[in-house]
């Protein structure tokens, strides 16, 4: 009885199989799009560390060889990373 019940079944799943999915729905492609735009503004702001590190360290070097010039160079660097958020506004709107 209960072979049959599983043959049955078997035979029902083979007759009309449960085809996949061509195309995404609406709200997978909001979905997407959402972790998309999340995954893009952590990639910029990983970057955008990064490269404030290396001016920092750049500074550093500066100031170890030509103190009188640290201050020049820390405001290069806060200039730099100034132009880098603005266009990073930017590319957001």
């Amino acid at each position: 009885d209960i072979l049959y019940g599983i043959e049955q079944c078997l035979q029902k799943s083979l007759q009309s199989p449960i085809l996949p999915k061509n195309e995404l729905s609406r709200e997978e492609i909001a979905q997407l799009e959402q972790q998309r735009i999340r995954q893009r503004e952590e990639t910029l702001n990983c970057q955008i560390q990064r490269i404030d590190q290396l001016l920092r360290k750049l500074v550093g070097a500066v100031g170890r060889v030509e103190k009188k010039r640290s201050r020049e160079a820390n405001e290069a660097r806060k200039s730099i990373m100034e132009r880098i958020r603005k266009h990073d506004d930017a590319v957001d709107r």
